[in-house]
């Protein structure tokens, strides 16, 4: 199967700013680089492939300033289904527009595997950060 590629509308400048400082856009990078991902979400009943960043981890304060950054909310708390021991895991996660906003004004601070994704992401969809049918990961990212 071809690669997917956004149409004529690729992303030039975002659509809309979401973090306005450079200093919370270098504290999420660093958030998304140690505990976080950039991947895609297949919506079944849009058949659609959204553009995706989450970031999942124990400690509820530094999630809620995250969410806050991002504009959403905390989701959570999840349990380990382990049992006893294991503290609550939350979650925050952008889709779709917000998503490609986000990965547009913090490109300059990721690095690795993380800026390869985003600008993956960039060059791949379109600027509302959707593409219509299921699309894996594998495809896009390889």
């Amino acid at each position: 199967m071809a690669r997917p590629e956004a149409s004529s509308k690729k992303l030039g400048e975002a659509t809309k700013t979401v973090i306005t400082s450079n200093i919370e856009r270098a504290w999420l990078s660093g958030l998304i680089l140690g505990e976080g991902s950039i991947t895609t979400h297949f919506d079944p009943s849009r058949n659609r492939t959204r553009a995706t960043i989450e970031i999942k981890m124990t400690e509820k304060a530094i999630m809620q300033k995250a969410a806050s950054i991002l504009g959403v909310s905390v989701i959570g708390p999840f349990y380990d289904k382990r049992g006893a021991g294991y503290r609550p895991r939350y979650e925050v996660s952008v889709l779709g527009t917000r998503a490609v906003n986000v990965l547009q004004e913090i490109l300059p601070y990721l690095v690795g595997v993380r800026k390869e994704r985003a600008e993956v992401i960039l060059r791949r969809f379109p600027r509302n950060g959707t593409l219509v049918g299921r699309i894996t990961a594998s495809e896009i990212f390889t």
